[in-house]
C-alpha cells in the first residue's frame, strides 16, 4: 500500500506557489483507500477530507497510516486548509520518516509559506530517500532556488526535471527564460 500524490501537481495547476508532494497507495476497498483516490484524483472537498479522517480510524500498519496522513494532507492543501495540511505531513514523517513523499509535500508547504531554507532542506531529503514524482520535486526546487537568487542551480533543476519527464511542458517553458553563456 504505497499511495503517496504529489502536491506539487495541485500547486502548479492551482497556479499556487508548490512544491513538491506525493499520495500513498492503500489498497482494498478501505476509506483509506478511498482517501488514496481522493487524493489521486485532485478530490479536495470537505468530504474527502472526512473519508480520509474516518480512514484514520480503520485498523491498518504503520506505513497505511502514514501514507494515510500524506494523502489526508494532499486533500487538506488543495482544499486551502494548509495548516491541516502540514500537522499531517509531520505526523506522517514522525511515523516514517523514510517515506520520501512526507518531505515533498512538507517543502511544498514551506515554500507556499515562503520558508524557503525549510522547502530546500525537505526538497532535498525527499530526493535523498525517493520519490515516486522526482521530476516534481526538481521543479519546485527550481523555483524555491530562483525566488532566492540561486539561479544557476534553479536551471539545472528546471533541467533535471525537463529530462526526468520529457513530456511535461512546465520545465522546458522555465528553461526557455535562461540564456546559457559559456564563461572561460
Amino acid at each position: 500500500m504505497r499511495p503517496y500524490s504529489i502536491f506539487a501537481v495541485f500547486l502548479l495547476a492551482a497556479g499556487m506557489s508548490g512544491a513538491a508532494g506525493a499520495g500513498q497507495l492503500v489498497i482494498g476497498q478501505t476509506a483509506a483507500a478511498a482517501c488514496y483516490k481522493a487524493a489521486e484524483a485532485q478530490n479536495y472537498s470537505r468530504s474527502a477530507w472526512r473519508t480520509c479522517t474516518e480512514a484514520l480510524d480503520e485498523d491498518m500498519s504503520r506505513r497505511d497510516r502514514a501514507a494515510t496522513h500524506i494523502n489526508r494532507g494532499i486533500v487538506a492543501a488543495g482544499g486551502g486548509r494548509i495548516d491541516d495540511a502540514l500537522s499531517d505531513y509531520q505526523t506522517a514523517i514522525r511515523m516514517r520518516p523514510e517515506i520520501g513523499e512526507g518531505y515533498a509535500n512538507r517543502g511544498t508547504v514551506f515554500r507556499t509559506q515562503k520558508r524557503f531554507d525549510a522547502a530546500l532542506a525537505d526538497f532535498d531529503k525527499a530526493l535523498s530517500l525517493g520519490v515516486k514524482e522526482p521530476h516534481l520535486v526538481h521543479f519546485n526546487r527550481a523555483v524555491v532556488l530562483e525566488q532566492t537568487g540561486r539561479v544557476k542551480e534553479a536551471y539545472f533543476d528546471y533541467k533535471k526535471a525537463s529530462e526526468l519527464a520529457p513530456d511535461w511542458d512546465m520545465p522546458r517553458r522555465e528553461l526557455e527564460r535562461f540564456t546559457v553563456t559559456e564563461t572561460g
